[in-house]
């Protein structure tokens, strides 16, 4: 498997943030201004009805349209002949128009999310905006929002991640219900089902829980846990947790349903396992070859495995 480099490829939800957009658009295909409408009245009525679909945490800018509005007002004022007041009336018409195809923008472009991942096979080194590297190991994803990231650097994950972090203000890795604070430092994330793992390589970094329990990790502590509370602490004399950036694999005690899930990911392939007894598995594994992986981790279990096709195996 090679890792790759990439930026990241941005998407966006289809969710709140564009059906607010819609709601704007609609509002506006379907606002007339009589002709006997003052500049006044016309700016008013399309105030209330952006009101009336919550926009109120939007008032920054829509003050910027008031400005556009008073602009207006000081060139035509409110007593001045009806020819003029319905020509200016429409000027301000179109100037509220384009302020609620601005905000609409700018509420898509506040909300929205930027994103990338892995598929199973593959590993991918990230830059995200301040400079700060993120390697994301197969099968794995982040996402972050654009806006304000300089004065919030937050990234959700899922998977397993090892980030290199600049100074700036604290950084935030969101791992289901574990927040991950640090200030600038190197840490490896490993989240996937309701397990998290955390290392601490370089700097300080803090874990937070939901349920309020938190542990501070200087380099080399090693942190393992839940999604809802912190079950050990450790040092490891090693750099074992981040091995996979290389493409190495170490495990210790863990359960094989695990080291077999960790092969199908790296591998990209499907791995047919039905026992029911829950065994664990010690030893290595590396992503250069399938059928050495597999044999390493099947012999000392007195296990066999089979093709069922290129893509997938039965072990028994």
């Amino acid at each position: 498997m090679k890792s790759k480099r990439g930026n990241i490829s941005p998407y966006r939800h289809a969710g709140e943030e564009t059906g607010r957009l819609a709601e704007i658009i609609g509002m506006v295909d379907q606002y007339t201004v009589p002709s006997i409408t003052t500049a006044g009245q016309a700016w008013n009525r399309l105030e209330k009805q952006l009101c009336s679909a919550d926009y109120q945490e939007n008032q920054k800018i829509m003050m910027a349209g008031s400005a556009v509005h008073k602009e207006v007002f000081r060139v035509t004022g409110e007593n001045a002949p009806l020819p003029f007041r319905t020509i200016y009336t429409r000027i301000a018409a179109a100037a509220a128009l384009l302020c609620l195809l601005f905000t609409g923008y700018l509420m898509l472009y506040q909300f929205s999310t930027t994103g990338t991942g892995t598929g199973y096979g593959e590993r991918l080194f990230v830059q995200l905006p301040d400079g700060s590297g993120v390697t994301l190991n197969a099968g794995s994803k982040i996402e972050y929002k654009t806006f304000g990231w300089k004065r919030d650097r937050e990234v959700s994950l899922e998977g397993e991640a090892f980030f290199e972090v600049r100074n700036g203000s604290r950084f935030t890795v969101v791992t289901g219900n574990v927040r991950t604070r640090v200030l600038g430092t190197s840490f490896n994330v490993f989240a996937r089902d309701r397990e998290f793992r955390v290392k601490c390589y370089a700097g300080r970094i803090e874990v937070i829980t939901k349920s309020g329990q938190h542990a501070i990790l200087e380099p080399g502590y090693y942190l393992t846990g839940t999604q809802d509370r912190i079950t050990g602490l450790s040092t490891e004399s090693d750099n074992r947790a981040d091995s996979w950036i290389r493409g190495e694999f170490y495990f210790h005690n863990e359960p094989l349903v695990n080291v077999l899930s960790e092969i199908e990911r790296q591998f990209n392939i499907t791995i047919k396992y039905t026992a029911t007894e829950r065994r664990s598995y010690s030893g290595y594994f590396n992503d250069r070859n399938l059928d050495t992986a597999l044999n390493l981790v099947c012999i000392p279990m007195q296990l066999s495995y089979k093709y069922l096709n290129d893509r997938q195996i039965e072990i028994f």
